[in-house]
Formats: structure tokens, C-alpha cells, sequence
């Protein structure tokens, strides 16, 4: 092969190259921003749709909210609800001796899921099948704060998450509104995927 030949294949060679990069780079770009997308999307909708079909097996008196707070900016935010069990041949509603807790844990950015009891027992929450039990914030506070072994994780990169309502106090009014937000940082670029998703619940009677 002469001098020429070998000139020309080096310029071709690097000439392949720089196009093979520049539609690779690009396009892993590209997929890993879509696959970020489309997890946080898959991740905010199971979560919310999970807490929602909880809240609405319950009433406004069987659901406790740890609201955020502007004094406390690393306390979690969270929802503890009591479900409706079963209704009876008489009409009478069923309620479970247990609740569901989700929380929004600020420190690493999760959501998680936890029930109560077994955890701590000293809490004492008076339920009874007859009626609903609605927790406190200091009761969700104690609870969220207490490995009781249920916990699970639903969702990573929170960047918000709020229940909002009409209500004042502790005592909830509706329209009650759930709202999530799931941010990811995207490989290989400076930008950050994020997705809202906010519902409306409608709670029993």
C-alpha cells in the first residue's frame, strides 16, 4: 500500500468516527433521558394510584395527615389511613384494627409505605371495628420515626409530595388532593427529568 493510500484509509478512518460518535453520543442521550422519563412516570403513577385506592376505603375520619412544616423542614410528610374492612349484612361498616402509612422520608429522597401496628406499641391508638380511627400528626410522627419491619420503599427522587384540603386543624375537609412529584437525574446531561401527578380522592361517606 503506498503513502497516498494509507493517508487516504487514516482520513476515512477518522472520518467514520467522528460521524459514529456523533449519532452515538446523541442518541444514548436521548435513551437515557426517555428511560428516566418513563421510569419516574411508572413510579409516580403506581404510588399515587396505591395511596388513593387506600384513601378511598376510608373516610375524612379515618384519615390522619402530617402536614408539612416551614419551622421543620427535615420533618416527613404523611398520610396514615384506616381502612374500611367489610360492610355487614346489616349495613354496619367493618373497620380494620391497623393502618396504613405513607410517608415522604426528606433525607434520602423516598416514599415509603409502612403499617401500623406492630410498632411502637406504646402508642396506644383506641380502635374499634365500629367506626374509624382517625391518627394523629403526633401518632404518624412516632410511627414514621420506628423501624417496625413493614417498611417498604415506593418511590426513589421525591421532590414533593402534600395532601391538601379544605379542612382546618386536624379535622380534614374535602376536596382532598393528593400530589407527587418525582424529579431523576439524567446520564450524561446536565438536565433533570421530572414528573407531577396530582388526584382528586373521593372518600366514603
Amino acid at each position: 500500500m503506498t503513502l497516498l493510500e494509507l493517508i487516504v484509509a487514516a482520513a476515512l478512518a477518522v472520518l467514520l468516527l467522528t460521524m459514529f460518535f456523533w449519532f452515538l453520543v446523541p442518541s444514548m442521550r436521548l435513551s437515557g433521558q426517555q428511560s428516566a422519563r418513563v421510569d419516574i412516570q411508572q413510579q409516580t403513577t403506581l404510588a399515587v394510584r396505591k395511596i388513593v385506592a387506600d384513601l378511598e376505603c376510608s373516610t375524612t375520619d379515618g384519615i390522619g395527615i402530617l402536614p408539612t412544616d416551614g419551622a421543620q423542614p427535615s420533618r416527613p410528610v404523611a398520610v396514615g389511613i384506616n381502612r374500611l374492612d367489610d360492610v355487614l349484612a346489616d349495613g354496619q361498616q367493618s373497620w380494620q384494627n391497623s393502618l396504613a402509612i405513607y410517608y415522604w422520608d426528606r433525607s434520602d429522597h423516598r416514599l415509603y409505605y409502612k403499617e401500623w401496628p406492630p410498632e411502637p406499641p406504646s402508642l396506644g391508638i383506641p380502635f374499634a371495628s365500629s367506626r374509624a380511627t382517625k391518627p394523629s400528626p403526633q401518632d404518624l410522627l412516632e410511627i414514621v420515626n420506628n423501624n417496625n419491619g413493614t417498611r417498604r420503599s415506593l418511590a426513589l427522587g421525591v421532590a414533593e409530595f402534600e395532601l391538601r384540603h379544605t379542612g382546618v386543624g386536624d379535622s380534614i375537609g374535602l376536596p382532598l388532593t393528593v400530589r407527587l412529584v418525582l424529579e431523576r437525574e439524567v446520564a450524561q446531561k446536565s438536565e433533570t427529568e421530572r414528573f407531577e401527578m396530582e388526584r382528586t380522592v373521593m372518600v366514603r361517606n
